[in-house]
């Protein structure tokens, strides 16, 4: 039925949404951290590496929280992959 195809449409939207801006101030914590080496005694490449390789890594099910819910709306396999990789 049509109300319901709109209803799961508007959810998986807010979804991605949701996820989308989430992800914003991560990446900003990730640029500062690089951004800050050698400007302060405790900010190291190391330590940005690992926050960045840590965001990194919760970013994977965040992706699988997006493309997951596509493909069960219809999207093909591709297209859920391609837009449950662009939100990270």
């Amino acid at each position: 039925n049509k109300a319901e195809e709109k209803a799961k449409w508007r959810s998986m939207m807010l979804l991605v949404a949701a996820i989308t801006i989430h992800n914003f101030p991560e990446g900003l914590a990730v640029g500062v951290g690089f951004g800050a080496i050698g400007k302060g005694r405790g900010a190291t490449f190391a330590k940005a590496r690992n926050l960045a390789v840590g965001i990194g890594l919760q970013n994977f099910p965040e992706g699988l929280a997006v493309s997951l819910p596509l493909r069960r709306i219809g999207f093909t396999k591709h297209k859920a992959f391609f837009l449950g990789s662009s939100v990270w």
